[in-house]
């Protein structure tokens, strides 16, 4: 009996830790995916909730005139520390002007707020073309 015990207790150990770690790493993809969802719709009013740095709608319409992300995919997060999170992904950048898609890796950190929330603070983004 007391082995059962132990197997069931193990399994479980095994289950929850599985479950957290694909969680965490649905977090962030979700959050890339909002995040890029609302470039893309040009929904700048709500970008303050994913980008560090407060910007205006006209600052961020400007940065993000010429084009959009699609795509995205996640490919890896890093434990900076409590606080920060670096995260790679990829995808494409389409260019508005002539919806002309070019392929594109990036990575970016996230730090928490003074809410606790991750916020996008620096990204590098490197396309093909």
């Amino acid at each position: 009996m007391k082995r059962i015990t132990a197997a069931f207790l193990l399994l479980m150990s095994i289950a929850f830790i599985s479950c957290r770690e694909e969680t965490n790493e649905n977090y962030y993809n979700n959050f890339l995916q909002e995040w890029t969802s609302h470039i893309r719709n040009k929904n700048y009013s709500v970008l303050n909730k994913y980008e560090f740095i407060t910007k205006t709608e006209s600052e961020y319409a400007e940065i993000y005139s010429d084009y959009y992300f699609k795509n995205i995919v996640l490919f890896g997060i890093e434990d900076i520390d409590s606080k920060t999170k670096k995260i790679k992904f990829g995808g494409k950048v389409v260019k508005r002007s002539d919806l002309k898609e070019s392929d594109f890796i990036g990575d970016a950190y996230l730090s928490k707020d003074s809410s606790g929330m991750f916020k996008i603070k620096n990204k590098t983004i490197v396309s093909s073309n």
